[in-house]
């Protein structure tokens, strides 16, 4: 036992000699900040993961609550005359949903009508022109 504890402190002075005691303590303290900078990125993924998942669920909510206005008789184009169009959430929505199969909640086109994303540049469908009042159409 003794003479581990005399192989100790020896290895303890020689270190002392070698790394001075300001070295030590920066040494330290990069190990402590190390850690913490570990810590900080493992939870800011985890956040960053639960964000995208409550995003992903916020857009699916917009189309279906899109989709539901639309099939209530809503026009596409006064809902975003309104704001109430978020094409990038409808497309990023409609993109996951086309992936997930045809059976999606957003079904093909009728013919003659542009898919909503593609009226973001003002274009209008022929579903959703509106007639001027005291013309027929």
């Amino acid at each position: 036992m003794a003479g581990k504890s005399k192989a100790a402190g020896a290895l303890e002075a020689y270190r002392r000699e070698i790394i001075s005691d300001g070295i030590e303590q920066r040494i330290a303290d990069l190990s402590d900040a190390v850690a913490a900078y570990e810590t900080n990125r493992t939870d800011r993924r985890e956040q960053e993961r639960a964000l995208a998942q409550r995003q992903e669920r916020d857009e699916d909510a917009v189309l279906a609550a899109f989709e539901g206005a639309k099939a209530a008789g809503a026009k596409p184009s006064a809902l975003a005359n309104i704001g109430l169009r978020p094409d990038s959430a409808l497309a990023a929505a409609r993109a996951r949903t086309s992936k997930k199969g045809p059976d999606s909640t957003t079904a093909d086109q009728p013919d003659g009508e542009l898919p909503d994303a593609a009226q973001a540049d003002g274009q209008s469908s022929a579903v959703d022109v509106a007639t001027p009042v005291g013309q027929s159409a």
